[in-house]
C-alpha cells in the first residue's frame, strides 16, 4: 500500500445542522414586576401593586405553565408586609 492509500479518509458531514431544543414558556412578567414592586414597596406605597401583580402572576402561571411562581409568592408576601407601613402613613396624614 502506498502512503496515499493509507491516509485516505472520507469525512461525511451532515446535510443539516441540528436545531436547538425549543425554549420553554419563560418567566412570567407579572411575577418579576410583583417581586420588584414588593421589594420597593417595603419603603413606599407600591407594595400594594406587588400584591396585586403577584396574584395576577399566580393565575397566569397556573394557565400558561410559565416559571416565576416563587417570585410571585415573594411579591405577594412583601406586598402584604408593606400594607402596615402604608396604613400607618395614611393615618399620619389624616391626623389619626
Amino acid at each position: 500500500m502506498s502512503d496515499s492509500e493509507q491516509h485516505h479518509y472520507h469525512y461525511y458531514y451532515p446535510y443539516y445542522y441540528p436545531q436547538p431544543p425549543p425554549r420553554g414558556p419563560g418567566v412570567n412578567g407579572f411575577a418579576v414586576a410583583a417581586l420588584v414592586l414588593g421589594i420597593v414597596g417595603v419603603c413606599c406605597f407600591l407594595g400594594l401593586l406587588g400584591l396585586v401583580f403577584g396574584m395576577i402572576a399566580k393565575k397566569q402561571i397556573e394557565v400558561t405553565g410559565q416559571s416565576g411562581e416563587g417570585m410571585a409568592t415573594a411579591g405577594i408576601v412583601l406586598g402584604c408586609i408593606s400594607i402596615v407601613p402604608t396604613v400607618m402613613w395614611l393615618m399620619s396624614l389624616s391626623g389619626g
